[in-house]
Order: structure tokens, then sequence, then C-alpha cells
């Protein structure tokens, strides 16, 4: 220790009294302090990251709320006629909102899949909400406890979702074959239409659990099916299922309103 004591007092005065040397140790101990802050920047930064995912999610569900009360508020200027007559500044009745959740199990192999939210009855989850995540569609929920639910994956074979060329706005029937986990089947496209690869898919609203315009994928291969009036088309899935984690509950916020005013409308 008296050793290394008289050794760094040594090194001391070379450096104070020599002007290389003292440039060789203010450079070595500016790249050896830059390492140190840059490792420990690194190690904070890593340990920060669920924050931050946390804090993306909840910035991202308030955009997804803003965007749809922007388009509630542009329908309303669209129902005008054209008098040009400035409408009354009133606050839209939006329609959906958006409740961020994780998925804490997932399946994409079976015929039938299924994904697991860790969001649930007591954060406001009901069943027959649809589920997206930050590309696209993911699924729907099929049922509810305290603290979880479980979604209905795109990758099952009971799942039909109204979803329309936007290119055209011909609409059909959104299915799964069980086959390929990335490609769904567009049915009931007239062949009287024009599709081509690369048209964009997308939902049409007409269902109270999707808002119109939520993005499928891509037309990925067609063709016309000789015994029906109708295509055969392969839509690309916008959302990778296997890699997906970070999701959207839909909330309708008139749902009620809607089944209700149609379960009548049938009963007359």
């Amino acid at each position: 220790m008296l050793f290394i004591f008289f050794e760094s007092i040594c090194l001391s005065l070379v450096v104070q009294n020599n002007s290389d040397q003292r440039e060789i140790y203010l450079n070595s101990s500016s790249i050896v302090s830059g390492t140190v802050y840059d490792t420990r920047e690194s190690i904070s930064q890593y340990w920060a990251l669920p924050d931050k995912v946390n804090r993306l999610h909840e910035e991202n569900t308030a955009l997804h709320s803003k965007i749809e009360a922007l388009e509630s508020k542009l329908k309303l200027y669209e129902q005008k006629d054209s008098s040009r007559i400035k409408p009354p500044l009133i606050t839209p009745n939006v329609e959906y909102k958006f409740i961020p959740a994780s998925i804490i199990n997932n399946s994409t192999t079976a015929s039938d899949n299924f994904f697991t939210l860790n969001k649930g009855e007591s954060d406001g989850l009901e069943k027959h909400w649809g589920v997206i995540g930050n590309k696209g569609l993911a699924g729907i929920v099929r049922g509810t406890s305290a603290n979880y639910a479980v979604a209905m994956s795109l990758l099952h074979r009971n799942i039909r979702i109204s979803a329309q060329i936007k290119r055209t706005n011909f609409h059909g029937t959104l299915q799964w074959d069980s086959e390929d986990p990335n490609v769904m089947q567009l049915k009931a496209i007239p062949k009287h239409t024009t599709v081509q690869q690369g048209d964009t898919i997308m939902t049409t609203g007409f269902s109270s659990i999707f808002p119109r315009g939520i993005l499928v994928g891509v037309v990925s291969d067609f063709e016309k099916d000789k015994g029906s009036n109708f295509y055969n088309i392969k839509v690309k899935l916008a959302e990778d299922l296997h890699q997906l984690r970070n999701v959207y509950v839909i909330k309708p916020q008139q749902k009620k309103e809607q089944l209700k005013l149609e379960a009548a409308v049938k009963d007359e």
C-alpha cells in the first residue's frame, strides 16, 4: 500500500510537470470515463425500457382516441347541407374509445387460436369488443374475468369480419382457412369489379365491433372462382400475430343503442 501511495505521487508529478504525459493522461481518462458513462447509461436505459414502452402504449391509445374524435367531427361537417352555414361548436359523440392492453399468452399454430390479455372486467372490458395492434386487426374478445380477457385471434376458423377493398369500396367477408398464419381470405367480392395485387383491405365499419378504416392487410394473390361469380382473394395481414404484444381493445360507445334498435326492427 505504501508503494502504491508513492507510485501515485510519482505519476501525479509526471503528469503535472510534462505536457505530453498530461495530454495522454487527459485523453485516456476521457476515454475511460466516457466508456463508463456510456455503459452506465445503457444499463439505466435498459432498465427503463418497460416504463418507456408503457408510456408509448398510453400515447398511442390517446392518439387513437383523438383520431376517432376527429373522424366523428368530420362526419358532422359532411352531414351539413351546401348552404355553408357555420355548424355549431358542439362536442361530437365519439363512437369508440381505446383501452391499452398486453398479450400475456398467445397461440398461432392451432386451427382455432386465442390470446390472453392482462386486462379484464375491472378495466372495463366486455365480450365482443375488437382488438387491434399498432399495424392492424388482431382479434375479438370472447371471454372476460375480473383481471383478464381471452380474445379469438384472426387465426380462428370461425372468425368472420366485414372488410372492403379501399380502392373500389367493394366489401366481403374476411375468413381464415387454417393454413398460412400470415394470410386470410376475402370472400364474396364479385367478378365484375377489378382486383389488383397490393390493394389495401380495411374494415367496413358495418358491425359495431370495429370502426371503419382499420387496416387488415393487402391483396397478395387472387383468382376468379370458376364455380361462382366471385373472386378467391388472399390477404396478407398487416399485423404479425406471432410477435404481437401490445394491443388496444376497442370500446364501442354506442353499441348497445345500435344493437337494441336493430333487434327491435327485426322483431317487428
